[in-house]
């Protein structure tokens, strides 16, 4: 169980790298949704990973000046009898107990089982839905018909699978061709991969704002920059938009299944249609060369944030102070013994 003092430490950085994202994509509101949504994507990841890199890489102490207080030590025998302004050693240490461990792993351990109950009742509706034919590139996303599900959505860790629901029969070509766009998107970028790893950051860092606010952001942007590549690939704005509106009516918020992701998220729908019907909005893709110098940067950037630790920059320290007897007077060449 990790001390009390490398959870300050890990949450001290997650809020450095935290913080720094959330300027970051303040000073690129005005890019694409595709480099927002892969400035949350590297954020999360890097205090994620932030613990275990702290564990297993090298310490490197950065030496830091800190002030020593050293004041009169007296023998505690002659404590009842020693001037107000002495201070007398204690001859033992109360141990503490770390609380704030056991209330971060309860913490913990409640988010990650409510995740889990979400992806079980996930794969239960999984498991009864009726199976479809195989689509994309290979036929690698699975299809698959539940009358469990208002909406269509797609999940699946490794392989993705993407279901409609029964009333799919009855919708047009064109709605058609835009949700299996939007859901193929989803699949081929592996975001229900992404959006478990934000998951498991949340709870990682539940105690901390900025991580909820960062998982926010990073779903938020998901579907943001989702909407540009299906409109990318040729769908009419104000066609993709209307069709968006009308799945996002029949959604009941208890329907929702938050393990997966889905083009009718009620979350942000204001703002989604406002995106789409926007002609002037930059809806360019990420280049691959960006995101490779983008993830050496954070990597070499993150490295030695988890490795620092600061380090009083003295190993020693001073005792003065003068030894007295009961009687007031001077003890010559007394010993003092310190303990923790």
């Amino acid at each position: 169980m990790p001390s009390t003092q490398f959870l300050i430490d890990i949450a001290a950085r997650a809020t450095v790298i935290l913080a720094a994202g959330s300027l970051l994509a303040l000073a690129f509101r005005r890019a694409a949704a595709s480099s927002r949504y892969f400035l949350w994507t590297c954020a999360l990841s890097a205090v994620l990973v932030l613990p275990v890199l702290s564990l297993v890489l090298p310490v490197w102490n950065v030496p830091v000046r800190m002030p020593v207080v050293t004041p009169p030590v007296v023998p505690a025998a002659a404590a009842a009898d020693a001037p107000a302004d002495t201070w007398v050693a204690p001859a033992h240490t109360a141990r503490r107990i770390p609380w704030p461990t056991p209330i971060w792993l309860a913490g913990a351990l409640l988010v990650l089982a409510r995740l889990a109950i979400g992806h079980i009742r996930l794969a239960l509706m999984l498991r009864r839905a009726r199976n479809g034919v195989r689509i994309g590139p290979g036929g690698a996303v699975r299809l698959k018909f539940s009358g469990e599900t208002e909406v269509p959505l797609t999940c699946g860790i490794f392989t993705a699978t993407v279901v409609l629901p029964d009333t799919a029969g009855g919708w047009d070509a064109e709605r058609r061709q835009v949700v299996l766009q939007h859901e193929l998107t989803h699949a081929r970028r592996r975001d229900p991969l992404l959006w478990l790893l934000a998951q498991v950051t949340t709870a990682v860092y539940w105690f901390h704002p900025l991580a909820w606010l960062a998982a926010a952001q990073f779903r938020c942007e998901q579907e943001h920059s989702c909407d540009d590549a299906v409109v990318n690939g040729g769908i009419s704005r104000p066609a993709y938009a209307r069709h968006l509106v009308e799945l996002a009516r029949s959604v009941a918020p208890h329907r929702t299944h938050a393990a997966a992701l889905g083009m009718a998220a009620t979350a942000d729908l204001e703002q989604r249609v406002r995106a789409l019907l926007d002609p002037r909005r930059n809806r360019r893709g990420l280049r691959p060369a960006a995101c490779f110098i983008a993830i050496a940067a954070v990597a070499a950037l993150l490295a030695p944030l988890a490795a620092v630790h600061a380090q009083g920059s003295g190993q020693t320290a001073t005792l003065t102070g003068t030894v007295r007897d009961p009687s007031g007077a001077v003890i010559p060449g007394a010993m003092i013994l310190l303990k923790n």
